[in-house]
């Protein structure tokens, strides 16, 4: 699986980063699930979904938020229906700062069929003001899996941004990937020796989606069990 896919709902993505064209390259590359998680905003998740629907690969409903300290922090569902709740919860906390296209990039949003219906014209980017507790607060009250993004990079991470990986949160998993770029020190490999972790690419191009090199034992392929792995 690879759990951190950003389509070109991202500012930051390649527009060739459309619901289907990242269903045919997982299944290309033979994973069984992925997770569409864009930058503060879920629209295109609901379309790759329905695009998914005849074939064996199952879209995991998430997103990747920007906390008020800019951490960023991965959120994975049970059912769409879980994730546009809490979403709908959160995005009013997204300040209202227009995206500069020709600076930051498209913000793309799809149908089911890679058909362009709009733009977000808000600036993605901007970190949700809600702080790193209270949203893994949230995710957790709407039955998701709080996931602390690439934890080892030295921008955008629990450490880069709050300088400790806060105690007493109800975070069982914690998110690795190959940009990690901070140094590793022996207190942190012992915090961190007391998570799980996923493996993702954390992919702004087709290419960058990861093959077959991260697996979980689920009973079953269903985004319930995901979810239940990811926080227990």
């Amino acid at each position: 699986m690879d759990l951190h896919i950003h389509s070109a709902l991202s500012p930051c993505a390649d527009d060739e980063m459309t619901p289907n064209n990242i269903i045919n390259m997982a299944m290309l590359k033979k994973l069984d699930m992925i997770a569409i998680t864009d930058h503060n905003a879920i629209e295109n998740v609901l379309p790759a979904i329905k695009a998914s629907s005849n074939k064996p690969l199952v879209i995991v409903p998430g997103i990747e938020i920007t906390t008020q300290e800019e951490a960023h922090l991965l959120a994975y569902f049970p059912t769409y229906e879980a994730l546009d709740l809490f979403y709908h919860e959160i995005k009013v906390y997204l300040p209202e700062r227009k995206n500069r296209p020709d600076i930051f990039g498209q913000q793309h949003i799809f149908d089911a069929n890679d058909h362009l219906i709009g733009e977000d014209e808000r600036l993605l980017m901007n970190a949700i003001q809600l702080s790193f507790d209270r949203l893994v607060a949230l995710i957790i009250q709407y039955q998701g899996a709080p996931v602390p993004a690439h934890v080892l990079r030295d921008s955008f991470s629990v450490y880069s941004q709050l300088g400790y990986f806060p105690e007493g949160l109800p975070i069982k998993t914690i998110e690795l990937n190959d940009k990690h770029s901070m140094a590793v020190s022996e207190k942190i490999k012992k915090e961190l020796a007391f998570f799980k972790h996923i493996y993702s690419s954390d992919a702004h191009y087709l290419a960058d989606i990861l093959e077959r090199v991260f697996f979980i034992d689920l009973i079953d392929q269903s985004t319930s069990n995901l979810v239940s792995w990811l926080s227990s």
